[in-house]
């Protein structure tokens, strides 16, 4: 490794100023990862060191200023922004100008991208046109927008760039509307980029109503049609009756995320889940749909014959599903004693500890099964399932009904309910495990906690000190989700303001050894218990995040992995040797930022942040723009999709390995 003192910098950067490096901006190839003057640029942007990288915007070579400007990309911080816009005015090398445009987007500054707007007419290349626009999205610019459609109808270039605009927040100007439609109509990727930025935008989508319909009913794009029933659900005049049209039009396991999509349109609409749907959800083939319309019916007011319900459950194959099922009849109050103790016997017979948090979620509904819960918390050795009953207890804590719960307790126990949970809460963090840490400091600084000790303060102790310990048994780069939540509520109960994010020191410096043996085109097989995924790496992308994931394969570290978090119709996550999303390696790599679009099946880093990565790793199972630049993207599916879009919650990923 090239160390960061500056004699050592001085020499190395006089070496790449004279020298023929062959590398191409964000397309470097991975025969050049075993050159030595390469790898010095790459620990630069690894080290994060914005000094030296700006001097390599100046360089004479066009290629090593386009890697600095890529790697730039990847620390987005508003503080380089300006150097950035300054680089970006004078460069003339097409290829680079793309990556300047890139970072300045990925700082999100509006003063520096107002400095090179004009600069924007000067460029003529369509690909340089739509990075700027893109970037003028990211750093909320909206007037650039409304300047442009003033002057002629936006190009289908601009709708990413709209996407960027509404992800920030900044989409609100009702003259964009019209244009935002038009680029809708487009069936490739910036009409579906046009349809999501009317699915995140600020504006008042009602009188689009009749517009939104006929371009689902025009659209033969089922990610566009995804998009835009999100967006018809942002409509208050749209019906039940319109959606479930929709709905029914969308048959067969290839529409299954459209139908999703419709059923997550109505519950933006607060739509009720009446009979009419549930029946039809309820015989649905793609467990997604029957597990979103039983999430439905379980926060709707909808009351509907208990004979209905127990004819699902009774019919019902997906344990997910069965089991939410039986927490909405409980928080009816529907049989309820009988249900929670046939539960009860189902969580002791049941062997998959993912089934049996179905079950205790569903037990949360009930005040009466707070003893099993709490024994399950302290004396279960399984961290999933103590997890899951912590966090039923939190429900039980948080529930509109805890004043009758209150009242029950009170009259039988001679002890304030609200103090046996403040032990609860004390009691999980000091169990100094990182899931319990990490539930219990967000429900703490929770202020809508009913019946709480103080205003602003939902549970009162006489001391904080035992939080200000278990922080001091965190271990760091590895517990830095949990370390992060318990820091930010010690803030809070001390009453100052939890500023800014969590970013681990530099701990894991590039193997060069084994990242040179990496090939253009790289394919690994993943093993799912359904079937065979074939996966290419993008090392030319991310090279450093794909050398972490194979040495991790090569070590067998990804065999025999639940996926243990799964959000129908986003994304499949695998890689936590916990098996309940808080788990991670002693380090963490850098974040690789680039312009690759999360489209599905492709591959993404989990983080907590930027420069949290670990062993986390999700799939899309389809198009999620808003990820863009903000997550690592280092692969794409090109066999076996079906697996992906199909996968169970607690899935197996039975084995993983790199092919040759």
């Amino acid at each position: 490794m090239i160390k960061n003192e500056g004699f050592v910098k001085h020499l190395i950067y006089s070496l790449l100023s004279v020298g023929n490096i062959l590398l191409i901006s964000n397309c470097t190839t991975p025969e050049n990862y075993s050159n030595p003057k390469f790898q010095a640029v790459y620990e630069w942007i690894d080290q994060r060191d914005t000094s030296t990288l700006y001097n390599l915007l100046k360089d004479n070579d066009p290629e090593i200023r386009g890697l600095a400007a890529w790697g730039l990309g990847s620390i987005p911080d508003s503080a380089i922004s300006p150097k950035i816009a300054q680089a970006l005015q004078t460069e003339n090398d097409d290829a680079v100008t793309d990556a300047l445009a890139f970072a300045l987007g990925q700082t999100g500054s509006m003063e520096s991208a107002k400095q090179v707007w004009a600069f924007h007419r000067q460029k003529k290349t369509t690909a340089f046109s739509q990075a700027l626009c893109d970037a003028f999205g990211k750093c909320g610019l909206e007037v650039f927008f409304i300047q442009a459609m003033k002057n002629n109808a936006l190009p289908n270039t601009y709708a990413s760039g709209l996407f960027y605009l509404s992800r920030r927040g900044k989409l609100s100007n009702p003259q964009l509307l019209p244009a935002l439609l038009n680029l809708s109509e487009n069936e490739q990727q910036q009409g579906n980029y046009a349809a999501h930025a009317l699915s995140r935008c600020n504006l008042e989508l009602t009188s689009s109503r009749d517009a939104l319909l006929s371009l689902i009913q025009k659209s033969n794009n089922p990610q566009k049609k995804i998009a835009l029933s999100i967006a018809l659900g942002k409509c208050s005049n749209v019906s039940s009756a319109s959606l479930f049209s929709i709905f029914k039009e969308h048959k067969g396991n290839e529409n299954q995320f459209v139908r999703l999509a419709v059923i997550r349109a109505a519950r933006k609409a607060k739509l009720q889940a009446d009979s009419t749907w549930l029946k039809a959800i309820s015989i649905d083939a793609s467990n997604y749909v029957r597990e979103l319309g039983s999430d439905w019916l379980y926060e709707s007011n909808t009351l509907l014959q208990p004979n209905i319900i127990e004819n699902w459950i009774e019919k019902e194959t997906y344990s997910l599903v069965k089991y939410r099922l039986h927490a909405y009849l409980l928080r009816n109050e529907l049989n309820t004693k009988i249900r929670t103790e046939k539960l009860k016997q189902d969580f002791e017979k049941q062997a998959d500890t993912y089934v049996k948090s179905y079950i205790i979620q569903a037990l949360s509904e009930d005040f009466a099964a707070i003893q099993f819960l709490e024994e399950l918390m302290y004396t279960t050795p399984d961290i999933l399932i103590r997890m899951h009953a912590f966090d039923a207890l939190i429900k039980i804590r948080m529930r509109s009904k805890f004043g009758e719960y209150r009242e029950r307790w009170n009259l039988v126990s001679g002890q304030k309910l609200e103090a046996h949970f403040a032990q609860l809460f004390r009691d999980a963090i000091e169990t100094h495990d990182v899931s319990m840490i990490s539930l219990a400091a967000i429900a703490l600084r929770d202020t809508s906690m009913p019946f709480a000790d103080a205003p602003g303060k939902p549970v009162q102790f006489a001391s904080i000190d035992f939080m200000r310990k278990a922080l001091g048994t965190l271990q760091l780069p590895r517990d830095i989700e949990a370390f992060g939540e318990l820091l930010h509520t010690i803030s809070f109960y001390e009453g100052k303001a939890y500023e800014g994010s969590l970013k681990p020191d530099y701990n894991n410096a590039p193997n060069w050894a084994f990242a040179g043996k990496l090939k253009s085109g790289q394919q690994i097989e993943i093993v799912t218990e359904t079937g065979q995924v074939i996966v290419e790496l993008w090392p030319d992308v991310a090279p450093l995040t794909v050398a972490y994931m194979i040495k991790n394969i090569e070590r067998s570290f990804y065999s025999n992995k639940r996926i243990h978090r799964l959000v129908p119709g986003f994304v499949i996550q695998d890689g936590c040797p916990r098996g309940d999303g808080y788990g991670g390696a002693s380090e963490t790599i850098r974040s690789e930022f680039s312009d690759r679009s999360f489209e599905t099946g492709v591959l993404g880093m989990a983080s907590a942040g930027p420069d949290t990565e670990s062993t986390q790793w999700f799939i899309m199972q389809s198009d999620a723009p808003h990820l863009n630049g903000r997550y690592t993207a280092f692969g794409k599916v090109v066999s076996g999709l079906e697996h992906v879009l199909n996968m169970k919650h607690g899935g197996h990923i039975v084995s993983m390995r790199v092919l040759p």
